[in-house]
């Protein structure tokens, strides 16, 4: 396996508020959640490079930002998307509509 050496400021821990050893932990799952995220990586193929069990990686998406409907791959495989902002019930939703071109290839299809 090969390593990755992440260089960063002494006082990034002071502006994250967080311990030294938690925030090694988190720089280095992070890219783990990422990549599955942009399903570069499945789900059990993310989970094994966090070494962790599949279901404590799905269980923990969340804890990272990454939407778990969203980043289905059967959704992401399914058509093309843009993703929106829109505000529901006073929170910041980020969406993935479909795109114009997907849109009108369905109505032609159907």
């Amino acid at each position: 396996m090969k390593t990755l050496t992440i260089e960063y400021p002494d006082e990034l821990e002071l502006t994250l508020q967080s311990r030294a050893d938690r925030f090694a932990e988190e720089a280095r799952v992070l890219p783990d959640y990422k990549l599955f995220e942009l399903g570069r990586l499945s789900s059990g193929a993310a989970a094994r490079l966090a070494s962790v069990p599949r279901t404590v990686f799905l269980t923990r998406l969340a804890d990272f930002g990454v939407d778990t409907v969203l980043s289905s791959p059967l959704n992401r495989e399914y058509r093309p998307t843009r993703r929106i902002s829109r505000s529901v019930f006073g929170r910041d939703v980020q969406l993935n509509v479909p795109t114009e071109e997907e849109l009108q290839r369905e109505t032609r299809l159907a």
